[in-house]
């Protein structure tokens, strides 16, 4: 099976053409910060104001140095690179860097890997605990650097990144970065509201009744697929899936040496995201780059 087409000349005939995209301080779309904290129940209301200072202070010193006036994003063609094991091996990287946008996860390494997962890096969608110390390493110079603020506690860390304060490691699952050596201009939050909508439509989780809380949280794949079917014309994707979770020995990345054990306590459900991917395949929405 030959890898599908990328026109690099003529926009796909389906939409939208570069219409603008909004996130916090370049990307601004709907802020539904409350919606989030109340939804995800990650804190106490009484530390709703807290997070909205943070937010805002930060979000202001992200803007200094970025034109919020608009940002285009050319939507024709667009993958988003997982770091599933399933791509090694598929000599995928130069029709990866063919994309108009190249969306890539977390701290997945590019160098090395070229002939697999290419080199181009439109976006990289990261949380603290998955930043890379110096981002420049697996980036380009223009790549944005998409900020996921799954927790409160995210956005100080990013507040005490930006404004040279003192670091914390509380609160964390793992330590992230007491350096971080990123291009401020680079520096994009994304919107809760594709956290909340990515769990409520892609996956079709439910809320628990008694504490209005998500029974799952999206993974940060899912949440960058999510985000380009909304606005992306052509979506395709490549490194997605995991290994039957009863296998707790394979490998679940294309580097490193993470195995589905790791899964187990991570809060987040595979066979659902499984799901939702094969229910957007089978619609057409998605196209993946190799078998799966």
């Amino acid at each position: 099976m030959g890898h599908p087409e990328i026109s690099r000349d003529s926009p796909v005939e389906s939409g939208c053409h570069g219409r603008p995209v909004h996130w916090y301080a370049g990307f601004t779309i709907l802020v539904l910060c409350v919606t989030f904290i109340t939804s995800f129940n990650v804190i106490f209301q009484s530390d709703v104001e807290s997070a909205y200072a943070n937010l805002h202070r930060t979000v202001k010193c992200v803007s200094t140095s970025w034109n919020s006036t608009g940002f285009k994003l050319d939507c024709r063609s667009c993958v988003v690179v997982g770091n599933g094991y399933g791509i090694k091996g598929t000599s995928l990287g130069d029709t990866i860097n063919h994309y108009d946008v190249v969306i890539r996860i977390n701290d997945a390494p590019v160098r090395g890997f070229e002939k697999d997962v290419g080199n181009k890096t439109t976006m990289r969608f990261f949380y603290p605990e998955s930043a890379s110390q110096n981002p420049s390493v697996d980036n380009e110079a223009d790549t944005l650097m998409v900020v996921i603020p799954f927790k409160p506690m995210d956005l100080i860390w990013l507040r005490n990144i930006l404004f040279d304060e003192k670091r914390s490691r509380k609160g964390f699952w793992k330590s992230p970065p007491l350096m971080w050596l990123a291009n401020r201009s680079n520096l994009r939050i994304l919107d809760p509201f594709f956290m909340r909508n990515t769990a409520a439509q892609l996956l079709q989780a439910r809320f628990r009744s008694k504490t209005k809380d998500f029974s799952l949280r999206p993974t940060t794949g899912i949440l960058a697929i999510y985000v380009a079917l909304n606005y992306c014309d052509m979506v395709h994707i490549a490194g997605f899936g995991y290994p039957p979770i009863q296998n707790l020995t394979a490998p679940t990345h294309y580097f490193g040496k993470t195995v589905m054990k790791s899964m187990k306590n991570s809060g987040h459900d595979v066979s659902y995201e499984a799901k939702a991917l094969k229910r957007l395949e089978d619609s057409g929405a998605i196209v993946y780059l190799h078998p799966h």
